[in-house]
Formats: C-alpha cells, sequence, structure tokens
C-alpha cells in the first residue's frame, strides 16, 4: 500500500499536518500569482517607457532638430561642427534612452526595435561630440549615447559611418 489512510483525520486532533500543508501549498501559489504579475506589470511599463520615447523622437520638436543637423550638413557644415541647439537635443535625447537601457529600465533589445538609430546619429554627431568634451573639459560627456551605439553595433557587427543610408545628406533634402 503507498498511501495508508487508516487513521486519517482531516476535521478535528490530528489533523495539524493536514492543514499546514494546505496552507504552504496556497502561500506557494500566492507568491507564484505575485511574481507573474510583477513580471506582466514591468513588460507593460516598459512598453509604455518605450511608447513614450517613440512619441517624442516622431515629436514635431526632435523632426526639427533633427532636420536641422540635416540641413547643416547638407550645406557643408564640417560634422564636428554643426549648431549646437540640434545637435544637443538630438544628443540628450540619445543619452537618455541610453541611461535608460544601461540602467535596465528599458531592454537595449527593445530600444533597437522600437527606435533604432542611435548607432547612426553616433555616427553623425561623434565629431560634434568630441569637440563639446573637450570644451567642456568632460570626458564622460553623452557617455550613455555612447555606450548604447556601441552596444547595437556589436550585436550587429558593423560601425556607422557619416555616409550611413539611414541619413540622406543629399542636396534636395530641405
Amino acid at each position: 500500500m503507498l498511501i495508508n489512510t487508516n487513521g486519517l483525520t482531516l476535521i478535528g486532533p490530528g489533523s495539524e499536518w493536514f492543514w499546514s500543508m494546505l496552507q504552504f501549498v496556497v502561500v506557494a501559489v500566492t507568491l507564484v500569482g505575485i511574481y507573474y504579475q510583477l513580471r506582466s506589470s514591468q513588460s507593460a511599463n516598459a512598453f509604455a517607457q518605450l511608447g513614450g520615447l517613440v512619441d517624442e523622437w516622431q515629436g514635431e520638436r526632435l523632426v526639427r532638430k533633427r532636420l536641422g543637423v540635416h540641413i547643416a550638413l547638407r550645406d557643408g557644415a564640417a560634422p564636428a561642427d554643426i549648431p549646437d541647439a540640434p545637435a544637443a537635443a538630438i544628443a540628450n535625447y540619445w543619452e537618455k534612452v541610453g541611461a535608460l537601457a544601461r540602467a535596465g529600465h528599458v531592454a537595449p533589445s527593445l530600444v533597437a526595435e522600437g527606435l533604432g538609430g542611435a548607432d547612426s546619429w553616433w555616427g553623425v554627431l561623434a565629431p560634434w561630440v568630441e569637440r563639446v568634451r573637450t570644451e567642456d573639459a568632460n570626458p564622460e560627456l553623452f557617455e550613455h549615447f555612447e555606450w548604447l551605439a556601441r552596444r547595437w553595433c556589436a550585436s550587429t557587427r558593423r560601425w556607422p559611418s557619416i555616409e550611413s543610408p539611414s541619413i540622406a545628406l543629399s542636396s534636395n533634402a530641405s
């Protein structure tokens, strides 16, 4: 006989073992439910945060800043000498995205799928960033932006150049 049910008591004296075991099962199931609820909440927050970042990137302000960089490059400005206002706005945006990804608040893979382009924009803005780092004597300026771009490039095994196909520099882009 594998299970001896002779003298089995579920209610009354001698049933303490049963109720202790039942309590353990209920607590274990509750903890598993809480774990899955937290995971679901974290995923929803990450996607909401990514949605906010996408909305900001596609918003009028950053579209105008990107256009300002494109026009400056089209008109022959050296990459290190593009205007500070649009370059700083774009670099600050990618710095924020990189900081969130680096801290683990948003997965870098989600950033790459939802936004992409950090590597291309690093290729465009790297000379400007180096100039600003030198002028401000702050070698850590935009370090999260650089980290994000290098991380993305390491995963795709390429490094962008200013002639990147995602950056249109033709003379008819106005």
